[in-house]
């Protein structure tokens, strides 16, 4: 089995991590071309056009191919499918993954233009895509994206449906850990313990009663989620359920009942994760004094340490600065420290707090810590529509692929239509192939915008 020795779900997050499988999340639901709108979604394909023959002048193969997906994915919004799988056809890019052996990036390229397929209602053709994948453990994974996007529209029926197309048994069971959370949250309990029967594997259905109880406390059921628990003979799974309730009571607001539950954490390690959880939570929600109170309960000193981050960064959203630096020097761990300041950079960057971000990012002493910071930064400066700044604190990073990796982050972000004409004027200018690639990218989606707004008139 490919997956042999995975016992929780992990291994399709770091598939997306690595080739940024989420980035077809925000596109949404296709409009009909009508008058200019045609002629935009025309405009935007002949930029794809030039952007997928720069991105085949990039060196690295592997930041061609992420190029070349980032592209894939926005003919998608722009219904050109051919198009798209065209494009994720010219990748040939392939790389080793845990319990996944070699595995090429045309196909995880694919595994995604299946899944806004899904999401642009053609189901059809998520399945056709999908179906072609090969490896076959790909294939999997688009099936499951697929499922995953019919559950989150609502179509739970149609995602059992698909998640019986699935062959690969720990892809099957990861498919139906989403499914019963899914049902759950459309309030159909009972039908999400019958989909979690269906799993042939003690241990896989132990992970789904796990993952209903904490659909459960979520919806506010916290006795409905305590009572699942009980169904569970391992302790470990029982542990991490008791976690993942008392984490969503706490962001409800009920401090009280989390700590309880904690109580029936039996393993250490995972008692601790929790108080961590809560303590963020209080953070969140503006209670910084009792999220110090909480992450002072906390035995394992790592964690305990851990735990000071997000209170860090709460404060830094609270537009509280000098509170928020007090806390990072509280933290003994330096990487810590810099996963703190990193944050809080990005935090200042989303209130429009550009000197003070620089000055967080400009003290992080780990180097791809600090481009962590530097790319949240750009992100936000282009979300403002002043892209010619975002594009100055690419340049300022060191490294064509983290460069390359902030531009995708951009690119990959929601697009103002009036980052259309800086764009444009960026792409005329670009000083790498990369560089042009991605400025057309952005132009692409601008156009796009405008023309889901002239459609929405």
């Amino acid at each position: 089995m490919i997956f042999k020795g995975v016992n929780v779900p992990g291994t399709f997050a770091f598939l997306i991590r690595v080739v940024s499988l989420l980035s077809a999340l925000w596109f949404g639901v296709l409009f009909l071309p009508q008058n200019s709108a045609a002629s935009d979604s025309a405009r935007a394909v002949d930029l794809l056009e030039r952007a997928t023959k720069a991105a085949a002048s990039i060196t690295n193969e592997a930041d061609k191919a992420t190029a070349l997906t980032e592209i894939a994915m926005v003919r998608v919004k722009a219904g050109d499918y051919k198009g798209a799988v065209r494009t994720a056809s010219l990748i040939r890019y392939e790389d080793d993954f845990a319990h996944m052996g070699r595995t090429p990036y045309k196909a995880l390229a694919l595994a995604q233009v299946a899944q806004a397929q899904a999401e642009s209602d053609d189901l059809t053709g998520a399945l056709k895509t999908a179906s072609s994948i090969q490896p076959s453990h790909i294939g999997a994974l688009a099936l499951e994206l697929v499922a995953t996007t019919q559950a989150d529209r609502g179509d739970i029926k149609g995602a059992l449906q698909t998640a019986r197309r699935i062959k690969h048994p720990y892809v099957e069971a990861e498919t139906v850990w989403r499914l019963v959370a899914a049902q759950v949250k459309a309030g159909d309990v009972k039908g999400a313990f019958n989909t979690a029967a269906t799993l042939d594997k003690e241990s896989y259905r132990e992970y789904a009663f796990q993952t209903i109880a904490t659909a459960q406390a979520e919806m506010g059921d916290v006795p409905g989620a305590l009572q699942t628990v009980g169904r569970i003979k391992f302790e470990g799974y029982r542990s991490t359920a008791y976690r993942g309730i008392a984490q969503k009571q706490a962001e409800a607001g009920d401090v009280k009942g989390a700590l309880d539950t904690v109580g029936r954490i039996s393993q250490e390690k995972e008692k601790a994760k929790a108080l961590q959880a809560i303590s963020k939570a209080q953070a969140e929600r503006g209670d910084a004094k009792g999220a110090l109170e909480t992450a002072a309960r906390i035995n394992d000193d790592i964690t305990r340490d851990y735990a000071l981050v997000p209170i860090a960064v709460a404060k830094a959203k609270a537009r509280d600065t000098q509170g928020a630096l007090d806390t990072v020097r509280s933290v003994r761990e330096p990487s810590f420290r810099d996963h703190a300041l990193w944050h809080i950079a990005a935090a200042q960057a989303e209130l429009g707090e550009w000197k003070l971000a620089f000055e967080a990012a400009a003290s992080i002493k780990d180097e791809e810590v600090k481009v962590f910071a530097l790319q949240a930064i750009a992100v936000e400066q282009a979300k403002t529509a002043d892209l010619t700044a975002a594009f100055e604190t690419v340049r300022s990073i060191s490294g064509e692929t983290e460069r390359l990796d902030t531009l995708r982050r951009i690119a990959a972000s929601p697009v103002r239509k009036g980052n259309l004409r800086q764009a444009q004027i960026l792409a005329d200018k670009a000083s790498s192939p990369g560089e042009k690639a991605y400025t057309l990218v952005i132009s692409a989606k601008a156009l796009l915008n405008e023309k889901e707004t002239s459609v929405r008139r």
